[in-house]
């Protein structure tokens, strides 16, 4: 993110991957719209919702794996909030995700695993990965 009125060109092409379009505003939280570029760079299909909690709905669910989708909860476990991203590694009580606006770049962080909401899988793979 940028300090200051302009937006990082970056994020305005991660904005464009959501139904919101060109957003304006890099203090939005903006995962989701990470999310959703990095699948449409991959020749997936994502959300194009810029909430988080909108990959509750997307692709199947499956047990935690390299590559998964992860939806965190962020405050309140049944509120609106959330954050999402990419799973590396489950560690020992955390998971490692590598997701857009964490720490306001695209970063690796690690999580408490309680904070997983659920884990999910493209539903173009799922023959796949199930079997793999």
């Amino acid at each position: 993110e940028e300090s200051g009125p302009g937006s990082n060109p970056d994020l305005l092409k991660y904005w464009k991957a959501t139904t919101l379009g060109g957003h304006p505003a890099d203090e939005t939280p903006w995962c989701s719209a990470f999310a959703n570029w990095v699948m449409e760079q991959a020749g997936y299909h994502g959300t194009r919702r810029a909430n988080a909690r909108s990959w509750l709905r997307w692709g199947v669910p499956v047990e935690a794996r390299v590559g998964a989708i992860v939806v965190l909860y962020r405050g309140d476990r049944d509120g609106p909030n959330g954050h999402v991203g990419f799973l590396e590694a489950v560690l020992p009580r955390r998971v490692v995700l590598l997701s857009g606006n964490s720490g306001n770049q695209v970063s690796r962080a690690e999580y408490p695993v309680g904070r997983v909401i659920d884990w999910r899988w493209p539903r173009e793979l799922d023959r796949i990965g199930s079997t793999g």
